[in-house]
């Protein structure tokens, strides 16, 4: 890119959140009209009120964030806080309209249309402003913030593996300072980590603007005091981020919260509190009951072959550990001769012996599964999460496999992440568990309702076969 592109591209980054929120001062007024148009006319009533809902949502937006570049922000983040602000916006106007009896003036069909439509509106201009910064149309280009971190190492490789694929692209590390005398490692496979130099060096850099961002992941006792390195880039240009310590950055995410005006950050908690609880017992509720519906004669069919193919009862049920590590009873079809739930568990093997004919046809359709519809149903489970284990195994993995009790932080799942990526079955050896828990904790930290139908989407576009089904 040659100086003068350069400096066009930044001119147009400078002026896009200006942009934006003329554009969507535009959206909300259209939006109206063309609600109205058809069977109404735009009259003064409706003009005043889209300018003061319109010039209402901008100041929420502006006080909230929405138009500032944010590197800790996702696409998903900023299109949840604009449906938000536009909440907050449109029942403030709606009971101030009450309170000063002048809702008679406008057409609720028409003002419910538009309340309904302008959200949407807004997040798809999101969509097309984000997919032109991505292929460069117009000139534009996505706003990178230039980061370096300072710290050991190997904290300089862990934080710049973990934050450079959470912010998206936005956070293009440049490299890393060394708070002491600590030999410098090989680049990253991406060639962006470098080692850049000593402190000293660093607050000449960042004094010169030649950095946006400085991530501070040092550990106690190392070279300069944390307080030192503050003072030392206190007058420089750049955003200076302080990072607790990294553990709590590779299980759960953490969030920062305000107790008596002292800032905290919340390492072990709930992932699906409030809100997300909700939906996701309406996705299993709902879900759950169209799945039990259409599959309760298969299920039937399945019940009697057991019947006639083995002897013994058609379900099994077996303790396992769910939410916050409680107990639940897991119900499924009975696949082997032996069906305890003993002591002495251990995992189907391949060729299993145990395994009748009958049950080995379900267990590699993974139909066995189904009578856990009825966990999802009584509460105990979800459609997707992390599969639970027989408490044998966790009792086997728990202390040993980092992260692997946070998976019980979210209620267990028929599929999940792992399984969809081929972690399922035996885990006969610690690496198996150990990627079945990354990928579980990947989904925990990143859970929204569309990950969720991306994991059914892919469960059933693979089918239920699979190779270590057995």
């Amino acid at each position: 890119m040659t100086e003068s592109t350069e400096r066009q591209t930044t001119r147009a980054v400078s002026a896009l959140p200006i942009a934006t929120q003329l554009f969507d001062l535009l959206l909300i007024v259209v939006t109206l009209y063309l609600s109205i148009s058809y069977f109404y006319e735009w009259w003064l009533p409706y003009q005043l009120g889209s300018a003061i809902v319109s010039l209402a949502f901008l100041l929420a937006g502006n006080y909230a964030g929405i138009y500032r570049a944010d590197v800790s922000r996702s696409f998903t983040g900023t299109a949840l806080k604009v449906f938000e602000l536009w909440w907050l916006v449109i029942l403030t106007a709606l009971l101030a309209a009450y309170l000063f009896k002048v809702s008679d003036y406008f057409s609720r069909a028409a003002v419910l249309t538009w309340i309904v439509v302008t959200p949407c509106a807004l997040v798809l201009f999101r969509v097309v402003l984000a997919l032109a910064q991505r292929t460069g149309f117009l000139g534009l280009r996505p706003s990178v913030q230039h980061a370096v971190i300072v710290g050991s190492p190997a904290r300089a490789w862990r934080l710049a593996s973990l934050l450079k694929g959470r912010a998206g692209g936005a956070l293009q590390f440049v490299g890393y300072y060394s708070p002491s005398y600590d030999p410098p490692i090989a680049n990253d496979a991406e060639g962006h980590l470098n080692h850049l130099g000593s402190l000293s060096d660093l607050r000449e850099r960042a004094m010169a603007g030649d950095y946006d961002v400085v991530c501070i992941a040092m550990e106690d006792g190392a070279g300069k005091s944390l307080g030192q390195v503050i003072s030392d880039l206190a007058e420089s240009p750049a955003k200076v981020l302080c990072i607790p310590d990294l553990l709590t950055f590779t299980l759960l995410d953490t969030r920062v919260m305000d107790i008596a005006g002292i800032p905290c950050v919340s390492v072990f908690e709930q992932p699906l509190d409030g809100f997300g609880r909700l939906v996701k017992r309406a996705e299993d509720l709902v879900l759950g009951s169209l799945i039990l519906l259409i599959m309760a004669l298969p299920m039937l069919i399945i019940a009697i072959g057991i019947k006639l193919s083995s002897p013994g009862p058609v379900f099994y049920r077996q303790r396992r550990f769910g939410l916050q590590g409680e107990e639940i009873l897991v119900w499924k079809f009975r696949s082997m001769t032996v069906c305890d739930d003993v002591e002495d568990f251990s995992q189907a093997r391949r060729d299993d012996p145990r395994v009748t004919p009958f049950g080995a046809f379900l267990r590699r359709s993974s139909l066995d599964e189904l009578p856990q519809f009825f966990n999802v149903m009584a509460g105990s489970m979800s459609i997707v999460g992390p599969r639970p284990h027989p408490i044998a195994l966790s009792q086997q993995y728990g202390y040993d496999v980092e992260g692997y009790r946070l998976r019980q932080s979210v209620k267990p799942g028929i599929t999940g992440w792992a399984q969809v990526n081929g972690w399922r079955g035996e885990t006969d050896t610690r690496y198996k568990m150990e990627q079945r828990v990354l990928h579980d904790l990947h989904y925990i930290r990143n859970w929204s309702l569309w990950f969720d139908i991306k994991i059914i989407a892919i469960t059933l576009l693979r089918g239920f076969n699979h190779e270590n089904a057995y």
